[in-house]
């Protein structure tokens, strides 16, 4: 936790000292570097990439019978 308090009987010499600690204490961080984001960060490897192949390779009939009633919709 914090040890810098502010309270209403301080002078403005004091509180200005405290705010600079504070922006001094809050820049040290922006010094840091920022971290490099790679080309392909977008790209989700969990994600199934070919949807008819999987749904034969798991629901195989359930699949076909389904896909097979697609056409009477039209």
């Amino acid at each position: 936790m914090s040890n810098i308090i502010i309270t209403k009987d301080m002078s403005m010499e004091e509180r200005a000292e405290i705010l600079r600690e504070c922006v001094r204490r809050f820049n040290r961080f922006n010094d840091l570097p920022t971290p490099v984001v790679p080309k392909n960060a977008d790209v989700n490897y969990n994600h199934w990439t070919d949807a008819p192949q999987y749904a034969e390779k798991y629901y195989g009939e359930r699949y076909r019978d389904t896909i097979a009633m697609d056409n009477d919709w039209n």
